[in-house]
């Protein structure tokens, strides 16, 4: 990703910490301006945002030479490692668990898209990355949304760039797909997409290749979850077929309507999805890690380098080692830091693997030393990769464009030809027709002039020859 993610320790003012995650804009990317904005605005929208489902993010800026953004730590799992876990036990999750966090993700989305700014302008924020990658359950059973980081919001500064496809493939509206205006729509469907996939425990709109992906979205009805379970109720799969359309106004109107849709539906069944049912089946599922707690993924040789250098390689998931505090009990202990509370001490950064985290390093002076010439070929290989990624997005993009463009204009074409043949058909009707009423005006002519013909004869008076013979005796 464009960011690293760490999990920090913030003291809190009259004693205590809070622990944060920060994510850091990497720095071979502080220089690309559209990566630049990318990060900031994620914060920018995400500190508008105030709603029990949506991750909180306390503060984001420029720091030390870095763009950072500190949130709210989410200890829990995403929706995508429930599903690994509750596969792993040949099982899938409950109709009414998998419907309780959706209509919980659906009530954020619904505040998200109807949020306002500080002067009561419509934000206009749209997701455009609902996915099970960035929706939580902690293991207290709260639910909650993260990363904002390609949402759209309105006169955003990137919209011009209409050819971008934003979000991950799978989880992308068709109308993303054609690189077409979005609105909340779009993010229902994304969150269908979820259900569907959290109910029947299988992926949606995973093809061979990223095109074939893009196809299926376009033009393949998705399966009914009947057709995989003939058990789940047929009330629950017309609420996910609607949130599933192909045309944005065939869909739910809004996220809150669908929220609506999901809650009657666990209510008609007798059922209630409170926070404690979805604790009590995260305790099941991740009894290990709620045990454990966080785990500082390092060993022990690393953890002393920690203390020596701000500049570490990558560490190796591979162990599992005590939790955060127990690894920082030997470390030396450090002044309250200066706001943002959460950048000093150094040894107060605590690495998490599990979150995704590359190298360590701490967001104060004095900075690193220059790139070696290995960190700077590693950066232009990472800047080529985003450079290709990037170019493959929009040639998908535009062979999506294409496509549609060409079924449009064989639609076009077809239709032009079934209008050529109505026409032809019409003109030869008109010229039966015609003809018809040509051959009945000389019928009614001929009748006419038979008629009269006959009306003459019985007029004219008719004159007898006489026989020749003798004449009659004149008297003589």
């Amino acid at each position: 990703g464009m960011a690293e993610i760490y999990l920090a320790q913030e003291p809190m003012l009259g004693g205590g910490i809070r622990i944060v995650v920060v994510k850091v804009l990497r720095k071979q990317l502080a220089n690309d301006e559209d990566f630049e904005q990318l990060f900031l605005r994620e914060g920018r929208v995400a500190m508008q945002l105030s709603h029990p489902h949506i991750s909180t993010v306390f503060e984001f800026g420029k720091w030390g030479g870095h763009f950072f953004i500190a949130m709210e730590y989410v200890e829990g799992a995403t929706l995508k490692e429930i599903l690994e876990r509750v596969a792993l036990h040949g099982e899938k999750l409950e109709p009414e668990v998998a419907v309780g966090i959706v209509a919980r993700v659906a009530s954020a989305l619904d505040y998200a898209h109807t949020a306002r700014d500080a002067r009561r302008a419509s934000l206009g924020v749209v997701h455009r990355d609902v996915s099970p990658h960035n929706l939580m359950v902690r293991f207290d059973g709260v639910v909650k949304l993260l990363d904002f980081g390609v949402a759209k919001v309105a006169q955003s500064e990137d919209e011009s760039r209409s050819d971008a496809v934003k979000g991950k493939f799978g989880y992308l509206a068709p109308e993303q797909c054609r690189a077409e205006s979005v609105d909340g729509r779009a993010d229902v469907f994304a969150l269908g997409v979820c259900l569907w996939e959290a109910i029947t425990g299988r992926r949606l709109y995973k093809r061979g290749s990223q095109f074939d992906t893009f196809r299926a979205i376009l033009e393949e009805p998705p399966p009914s979850i009947r057709e995989l379970d003939p058990s789940l109720p047929e009330d629950l799969d017309e609420i996910v077929r609607k949130a599933l359309a192909k045309e944005p106004g065939n869909r739910f109107a809004a996220a809150g309507e669908m929220q609506e849709a999901l809650e009657q539906w666990i209510s008609n069944r007798g059922a209630i999805v409170t926070a404690a049912r979805l604790r009590r089946a995260m305790g099941e599922l991740f009894a290990d890690e709620i045990r454990s707690g966080p785990r500082l993924e390092a060993d022990t040789k690393v953890r002393e380098r920690l203390r020596a250098t701000s500049v570490h390689p990558p560490l190796s998931t591979s162990e599992r080692p005590p939790p955060p505090d127990a690894a920082l009990d030997d470390a030396p202990a450090a002044e309250a830091p200066s706001r943002p509370g959460w950048v000093l001490p150094v040894a107060a950064i605590v690495l998490l693997a599990a979150l995704g985290a590359g190298a360590f390093f701490a967001l104060r002076s004095p900075e690193p030393t220059g790139p070696s010439a290995a960190e700077l070929a590693a950066r232009d290989a990472e800047r080529a990769e985003r450079e290709t990624e990037r170019a493959e997005n929009e040639a998908r993009a535009a062979a999506a464009r294409e496509e549609t463009a060409r079924a449009a204009a064989e639609r076009e074409a077809a239709a032009a030809d079934r209008a050529a043949a109505e026409r032809a058909a019409a003109q030869a009707t008109v010229e039966r027709e015609a003809a018809e009423r040509a051959a009945a005006e000389a019928a009614e002519r001929q009748a006419a002039a038979e008629e009269q013909q006959q009306q003459r004869g019985r007029r004219e008076p008719r004159t007898e020859r006489r026989r020749p013979g003798f004449v009659a005796d004149p008297g003589f």
